[in-house]
């Protein structure tokens, strides 16, 4: 199978493995999101969730969808960049 993956080691990995890895990667951007940037905490209180809510990949639809509007509106709202970047303007 060489040359069928890009990267082996996780591509070849059983699925069970690589949704625990989702989970991962997913719980520490939610958390990420949800303490650093006032919009998407914003918005997934407005949903009735938090970092805590996600306890597996199918959670991921408790907090809702942002589209490329609701972006704009939120650069229109706070000028330049929006509320959504999780670094502090110091840093752009």
């Amino acid at each position: 199978m060489a040359g069928a993956f890009w990267d082996c080691a996780i591509e070849a990995l059983p699925r069970v493995d690589i949704a625990a890895i989702q989970l991962e990667k997913l719980e520490w951007q939610i958390r990420r999101c949800y303490h650093e940037s006032p919009f998407y905490r914003e918005r997934f209180d407005a949903a009735g969730v938090g970092p805590e809510n996600l306890k597996s990949l199918d959670d991921i639809r408790r907090f809702g969808f942002v589209t490329k509007q609701d972006l704009r509106d939120e650069q229109d709202a706070h000028p330049y960049f929006g509320r959504y970047t999780g670094v502090p303007e110091s840093d752009w």
